[in-house]
């Protein structure tokens, strides 16, 4: 259940970072970008973390790899737009999106 409220806090947290970076002219637009960059660099630890928590024998793992590459994502995407922002359209990788897997 924990793991469902984090993606949502995730998938959420991506769509508005999109929707700023999208127009992210300001240097405090940016500073704020540059910030939620090192909020997801946090996130990423956390779920290494998590992921040494996990049971060898639990049946219904959570896949912290997938949600790592997610988050790799996320984080280059927003970094990518900071450093060179680009109104060109640009080929974007989906999230995987699904981290449960029963095993």
């Amino acid at each position: 259940m924990a793991a469902k409220i984090f993606i949502r806090v995730i998938a959420t947290a991506f769509l508005i970072v999109i929707s700023f970076a999208s127009s992210a002219t300001t240097e405090e637009e940016k500073v704020e970008l540059k910030n939620f960059i090192k909020e997801v660099s946090y996130l990423k630890a956390r779920v290494v973390e998590m992921r040494k928590l996990q049971r060898v024998d639990d049946m219904e793992k959570v896949d912290y790899s997938a949600l790592l590459r997610d988050l790799q994502k996320i984080s280059d995407g927003v970094k990518r737009h900071v450093e060179a922002p680009s109104r060109q359209p640009r080929v974007i990788e989906p999230l995987e999106g699904d981290y449960g897997s029963i095993r």
